[in-house]
This record gives C-alpha cells, sequence and structure tokens, in this order.
C-alpha cells in the first residue's frame, strides 16, 4: 500500500507556483544537473544559483521547485520510499486536493515524473546527502543570545544604589527531536572570554580542515551553516 500524503498550504502553493515554469525546464534541470561544471552542489543555495542561470527570469518559480525537490527528498529519506511510490502517493495527495483545479491536477501529473526525476540524479542526491548530514543532529540550535545586565545593590534602607554587579545570560533556542526548548546559564567575566576563544578557535579548525581537504584532498567540502542563502 503507498504511503498516504497530505500537502500543507506551502506546497500546494509551491506546486502550482512550478506550473509557471516555462515548458521543458525540469526535463532541462534533470539533464544538466549531471553535467554541470558547478556540481558537486554544496548548498541548497548553490543548487539554487545552478536553477536561476538554467532558467533566468523566474525566481519565484525556481525557489518552488527547489522547496519541493528537498521536501521529496526528505520524504524518501524519513520513508525509505522508491521514486515510484513517491510518484504515486504525490499524484494522489494533488488529486485528492480540492483546491488545486482539475486542469492543474493534469498539468502536475505530467510534470511530477520529472521532478522525480531529478531527484535521481546523483548530483541532487549528493546535495540531499550534504544538507542532511550537516544537521543530523538531535539538538539543533535555532538562536543564541548573550545578555548583559547590570544590577544594583541597595543600602539597607533601599534609599540609594550602593554599589552594582554585571552578570551575563546564555539563552539558546532550540529543538530537540523537533520539540522547541530553552535553556538559560549564568556565565561571568571568565566564562564569557573561554566561549569566544573557543569560537574563534571552531571556525580556525573548521576553515585549516576545509581548505586541507579541498585543495590537497580534492574533496568539494562545505562547512555547515556558510555562505547558505
Amino acid at each position: 500500500m503507498e504511503p498516504v500524503i497530505q500537502l500543507d498550504g506551502r506546497q500546494r502553493l509551491d506546486l502550482i507556483e512550478v506550473l509557471s515554469l516555462p515548458e521543458g525546464t525540469v526535463r532541462r534541470v534533470a539533464a544538466e544537473i549531471g553535467v554541470s561544471k558547478a556540481a558537486p552542489f554544496l548548498s541548497s543555495g548553490k543548487f539554487q544559483e545552478f536553477l536561476s542561470i538554467l532558467c533566468p527570469g523566474h525566481p519565484r518559480s525556481i525557489e518552488a521547485l527547489v522547496r519541493i525537490l528537498l521536501s521529496i527528498a526528505t520524504l524518501r529519506s524519513q520513508l525509505t520510499l522508491k521514486p515510484s511510490s513517491i510518484e504515486v502517493s504525490l499524484l494522489n495527495a494533488v488529486a485528492a486536493d480540492k483546491r488545486i483545479t482539475q486542469d492543474q491536477v493534469k498539468q502536475l501529473s505530467d510534470l511530477l515524473p520529472e521532478i522525480i526525476a531529478v531527484t535521481q540524479e546523483e548530483n541532487f542526491i549528493v546535495l540531499t546527502k550534504v544538507l542532511r548530514l550537516s544537521y543530523d543532529f538531535t539538538n539543533l540550535l535555532l538562536s543564541s543570545k548573550l545578555l548583559t545586565d547590570a544590577r544594583p545593590i541597595f543600602d539597607e534602607e533601599a534609599t540609594h544604589v550602593a554599589a552594582s554587579v554585571v552578570t551575563f545570560s546564555l539563552q539558546l533556542d532550540f529543538t530537540s527531536a523537533q520539540n522547541p526548548q530553552t535553556m538559560n546559564f549564568a556565565l561571568d567575566w571568565s566564562d564569557v572570554e573561554h566561549l569566544r576563544d573557543q569560537c574563534t578557535r571552531a571556525l580556525v579548525k573548521a576553515g585549516l580542515v576545509s581548505d586541507l581537504l579541498r585543495d590537497q584532498a580534492g574533496i568539494p567540502t562545505r562547512i555547515a551553516g556558510q555562505n547558505d542563502l
């Protein structure tokens, strides 16, 4: 039995938006991606740039196509589905969505096999693996703040400020098993200095390793999150 897929609002709009691409664009992507000198693509931004060169003048449709392709890759990875199963499930989802017109259903029925074909190209598979391994962790940081706070110290009668102390608080917003969470840590001056030094050291090491792999071993290398669109 094929899995049941329900389209969310974003996916529905993306599928409809992709229909605005000139006829044959997706077939051309499938043909060009394997021989492109820009490959391997180490970020979704570089892949989108490649598509924009292939089909200039359609930025919104290209963005929508990239999201659809990456969504299909995620679906395939999470459910270990064959391309044929994904194609059938998506066609069923499109046909069942009452907000997609019958004319659009017909167009998407012709286009989805071409989209699935792109996801089977080796250079696209490499991109999806790069993105997945970049963030394949239980806990993923969403944002961080280092807050500096001055706290007044009052005299016994609380009539004037006798002194003050400056404190630091590190706030981390993250997802754990896809559940958003927040943690706060009290830091002192030496903690902040150590954190700064460790961050600088990590960036230096990442650049060194990346350069060694790229220049000496000839392996295209991505630093997670660097130069992403």
